[in-house]
């Protein structure tokens, strides 16, 4: 035998047949808690974009949603847009025990547990990853400015988090001043604001049969003092309004009203009444819609049945601009490029502010302390000069496009190996 053949016998003798690789390293897996309600295309809209920047910035780790309230519609959109991404359900006790084996499995397999965007607190998620020894952050959040005053309990909770990202300067403030020592506590947007889906064909063909042409209307929607559903009782949301809620739902409506017959009268433009909740349907056809001059109703449609909001954005995406009471209609509508008002009313909370923190100082009012005229001379003033206010638009989200890449370097940094 030849040399060479002899010392390639000698090798292949001594060469296992199936040498094993070395094993790939596990990839990170993030928990994401959200999905508040399926009634309001902001709380659907919160979930679908931070699972959008959860996909562009850390592409390196798996997603599974902790989704709270979910319905068939919902999981077919999550589906179709984020399809690697795997739901999982179930409550937590006291103890912090999942009362699911999914939910269970997921949390023991979690790099990193994220309570996505809402007011509030989210105490199901801080105990379930303190009892799996598991770090966790707050991504786009409010607290009302005596959250941490009232429940001084909360602050050595709060400074156990990874990060805690607010959605607003005023919400910020208040961390702040609680003096919270968590990992990172900065300005980090809503999540909704990286929303990408939209139903164009389901929208044009609803824009058509109505006779509504590309930016040659507006929507608008008024938030009301009334429950969400008949067993639901909040203070914003009652079963029973006070005397002081029913007048401040007319003088709202009132002030909506006169804007929505300005804008008529002066652009000749249609208007779309858009739900952002489902409720609102009935209570901005009575208060908005019904009163209306003859001639100012014909040219206002009444959105009649709720929609998701790959709809929603696809129909925003069409508007000359979106006037909302309610912040979600708005953000959804700066990230598909449409100008948007916000005219906004204290009592529903800091998040308001968050408008102004992107830059949009302008359009933002407070609905409750200007008269209608300043409402109607904003929406003018972005008509008249359209092309500026589409840059305004631009630049607002390229600066919120900035701090999600900040947010999600700071989420990697997080992730437990």
């Amino acid at each position: 035998m030849k040399p060479g053949r002899a010392l390639l016998a000698l090798l292949l003798l001594f060469t296992p047949l199936n040498t094993p690789r070395a094993a790939e390293p596990a990839r990170p897996q993030v928990l994401l808690y959200s999905g508040w309600q399926t009634i309001n295309i902001g709380d659907m809209g919160h979930t679908l974009g931070t699972l959008r920047i959860l996909e562009r910035d850390l592409p390196e780790a798996d997603v599974v949603w902790w989704a709270v309230s979910l319905n068939e519609d919902v999981r077919r959109l999550q589906a179709r847009r984020f399809p690697k991404v795997r739901i999982v359900q179930g409550t937590v006790d006291e103890q912090g025990e999942p009362s699911t084996p999914e939910l269970r499995e997921a949390v023991r397999r979690a790099s990193l547990l994220i309570a996505n965007s809402k007011p509030g607190l989210f105490s199901a998620m801080v105990r379930v990853a303190k009892r799996f020894d598991k770090p966790w952050g707050a991504y786009g959040h409010s607290y009302e400015a005596d959250t941490f005053t009232k429940r001084p309990e909360l602050v050595p909770l709060f400074s156990r988090a990874a990060f805690i990202f607010c959605r607003d300067s005023q919400t910020l403030a208040t961390v702040r001043r609680a003096a919270i020592t968590a990992g990172h506590v900065a300005f980090g947007p809503d999540g909704c604001f990286g929303i990408d889906v939209r139903d164009d064909a389901k929208a044009d063909a609803w824009l058509a049969a109505r006779g509504l042409k590309e930016r040659e209307f507006i929507t608008i929607m008024l938030r009301t003092n009334t429950p969400k559903h008949p067993t639901n009782d909040e203070p914003l949301n009652p079963q029973r309004p006070t005397e002081q809620q029913r007048r401040d739902d007319e003088t709202r409506a009132a002030k909506f009203r006169e804007v929505m017959i300005r804008w008529v009268r002066d652009t000749g433009m249609k208007i779309v009444i858009a739900p952002e909740v489902d409720k609102e349907i009935a209570h901005n056809q009575r208060l908005l819609f019904d009163p209306l001059p003859d001639d100012v109703k014909a040219k206002v449609v009444l959105r009649d049945t709720f929609w998701l909001p790959d709809e929603a954005a696809a129909v925003f995406a069409k508007a000359r601009v979106v006037v909302c009471h309610e912040p979600h209609s708005c953000i959804i509508a700066l990230a598909m490029g449409t100008p948007i008002l916000h005219p906004s009313s204290l009592v529903h909370g800091p998040k308001r502010e968050m408008f102004a923190d992107i830059g949009l100082r302008e359009w933002l009012l407070d609905l409750d302390a200007q008269p209608a005229g300043a409402v109607t001379a904003a929406l003018l003033a972005i008509h008249r000069d359209y092309p500026a206010a589409l840059a305004k638009t631009r630049t607002a989200m390229a600066f919120v496009r900035g701090k999600q890449a900040e947010t999600m370097r700071v989420v990697k940094a997080s992730l437990k190996p």
